[in-house]
């Protein structure tokens, strides 16, 4: 991704999130537990997790060394509706888990995992308990992503049969399959997540590689769901803004910094008019400019920047 897109994408997720999010783990703390930025009490404790340079370049994400953990005090997960989005980036061949919330460390339960097997990202569903696995579904990617470099991960569902689970790469859908069974609000997700490897004591399956940016949502989304609405006015030479009147921004092509801080989040003003009839309004007698001439001089201004487009104007006198 080209730096100039970053702070685009940033703000893309803050407002995904402020809409429908409900844990983000930005991993920026200097030391100690993983926190979730919205304010919940969920967190991750680390093991033989280090934090190194975000995806972003600013903050921190975590490294896993292929002995590593960070373990959460719950699934992290919503019976229902749900997208799971996440950021890795790895140079491993091996078969590791990036995160999982179905396992115990002695027992498969029902839940969620997402896995890198020789670059090909993987995401699956336990429906089963016990020492034989089954899945309602297995998405898997048509290539490999371990070429040292940050993917972004987008797993979503509805939960139910009638939609397709999908899973996106780096904004591109990669893989979409139908469920065997519906969830149920008993079969979710049972265990706590971890990522960076498995609970299960006899298959850790441990990841190493960088994680970063872990974000839920309560609402099946896609990658088109994410969008960042901000508009400027070229008009005269300059890029303008109306905030109650028309205010210059800049007279150059504004940088993507400036579209971010200074763009309008809609056009409803501008665009969103409708035909209507105004109030009357009285004139005022002007009739002293005649200096005596017979005759009336009656005056009103209207304000133009408050109604864009006049249609007609009718005037009445009456004795």
């Amino acid at each position: 991704m080209s730096n100039n897109n970053i702070p685009i994408e940033n703000e893309k997720t803050r407002i995904m999130m402020d809409k429908h999010g409900l844990y983000w783990f930005q991993f920026n703390e200097d030391s100690g537990d993983a926190l979730d930025s919205k304010g919940s009490l969920y967190k991750g404790a680390l093991s033989n997790v280090t934090r190194v340079e975000a995806w972003d370049g600013t903050g921190h994400s975590l490294s896993f060394n292929g002995n590593s953990l960070a373990t959460f005090n719950n699934s992290l997960m919503t019976y229902g509706e749900k997208t799971v989005v996440f950021r890795f980036k790895t140079t491993s061949d091996s078969n590791m888990y990036l995160f999982e919330n179905y396992a115990t460390s002695t027992v498969n339960q029902t839940g969620y995992n997402i896995l890198i097997n020789k670059g090909v990202i993987v995401a699956r569903r336990f429906t089963s308990t016990g020492g034989n696995a089954t899945f309602a579904f297995v998405l898997a990617s048509p290539k490999a992503y371990n070429d040292g470099e940050w993917h972004k991960v987008l797993f979503s569902w509805t939960g139910n049969t009638q939609q397709k689970a999908n899973l996106y790469i780096d904004d591109e859908l990669v893989a979409s399959e139908s469920s065997t069974a519906n969830e149920t609000s008993s079969n979710f997700a049972t265990q706590n997540m971890v990522l960076g490897g498995c609970k299960l004591s006899t298959y850790r399956q441990y990841f190493t590689g960088q994680i970063d940016d872990f974000q839920y949502y309560n609402k099946t989304l896609t990658p088109k769901d994410f969008t960042l609405n901000k508009s400027l006015v070229l008009h005269d030479g300059e890029y303008k803004k109306f905030e109650n009147d028309w205010l210059n921004t800049s007279s150059t092509l504004p940088t993507s910094n400036q579209f971010l801080e200074q763009g309008m989040d809609s056009l409803s003003t501008l665009l969103d008019r409708k035909v209507t009839t105004l109030k009357p309004m009285l004139m005022t007698d002007k009739s002293e400019i005649l200096n005596g001439e017979d005759g009336k001089v009656f005056s009103k201004s209207i304000d133009l920047k408050k109604h864009f487009d006049i249609r007609s104007i009718k005037i009445e006198v009456k004795q």
